[in-house]
């Protein structure tokens, strides 16, 4: 049965009437773990939905993290930077939550493993001091609003032989080629 003929049967089921009001002010967590509801064709799809969709996700999730991990540690970190966050993280400092909070954000919203590589390249170099966290933040954006597709290209000057630099005096050793 498809999507639509279910959700056909679910809206014009009688018996729906009442309990659609009934179940309106839940969230869909209770809908959705709710064993009798569970019965109700839509909403047995969509919980079947629901799981594929989130399986995939948090895999492509584990696939992105890893490569960030893998990015970050291909370069040494000053040791002053790992133990300062270690400790914070023992202390309960908000400021170190805050960093991590806004790496996952950022992890979770890229659509491709290549920009979770990037990003751990970026933190190596925030927590090299050779860039700031303002800097950090706006190459973060750049690399996440970027297509893939525009990277490869970029990249793909490489080949030519060309270094493209970011100013003002950080290159992320991309291997692009300027424009002009």
């Amino acid at each position: 049965m498809d999507v639509v003929t279910l959700m056909a049967e679910s809206l014009f089921n009688d018996d729906m009437k009442d309990l659609s009001m009934d179940f309106l002010e839940l969230g869909l967590d209770s809908i959705t773990d709710n064993e009798i509801l569970r019965e109700i064709p839509i909403v047995k799809t969509v919980c079947a939905i629901t799981k594929t969709s989130i399986a995939i996700k948090e895999k492509f999730l584990l696939r992105k993290f890893f490569n960030f991990v893998k990015a970050f540690n291909n370069y040494d970190v000053e040791e002053e930077e790992i133990s300062k966050r270690k400790n914070a993280i023992h202390n309960n400092e908000k400021w170190v939550y805050d960093e991590i909070e806004f790496l996952s954000v950022y992890l979770d919203d890229m659509d491709s493993v290549k920009k979770a590589r990037i990003l751990g390249k970026l933190y190596n170099e925030y927590l090299n001091r050779r860039i700031n966290w303002e800097r950090f933040c706006l190459f973060t954006e750049i690399v996440n609003r970027m297509f893939s597709y525009d990277m490869d290209m970029l990249l793909g000057f490489a080949n030519k032989g060309k270094k493209m630099a970011f100013r003002p005096s950080f290159k992320l050793n991309l291997h692009c080629a300027n424009s002009t």
